[in-house]
């Protein structure tokens, strides 16, 4: 599934995506961080030299947030930061 059509997903009222395993069933809790988060897909810092990904691009998460009408809380941002971290480490277990 592309990060559009997921991203998507997670904002409909349903709260609902798709994954190869099956639908995914999402709470409103955890409907709006995945939507920030999938909107991010373009915000990552990467290291210049090593070409590896370091980590969001804080300063737009607002930005985002704002645009999808969702707001920015403390909750919503320790929620981002834990997906983050786990994006994270599946990427550098790939490399």
């Amino acid at each position: 599934m592309s990060n559009d059509a997921l991203t998507q997903a997670a904002v409909l009222p349903e709260r609902s995506a798709r994954s190869a395993d099956g639908p995914i069933e999402l709470v409103q809790d955890e409907a709006d961080p995945l939507s920030v988060f999938m909107a991010l897909d373009t915000q990552w810092r990467w290291h210049a030299m090593a070409g590896a990904r370091l980590g969001l691009d804080y300063a737009a998460i607002p930005q985002v947030a704002a645009m999808l009408g969702i707001e920015m809380t403390p909750r919503l941002f320790i929620d981002l930061k834990a997906m983050e971290a786990e994006a994270l480490a599946v990427w550098a277990a790939r490399s």
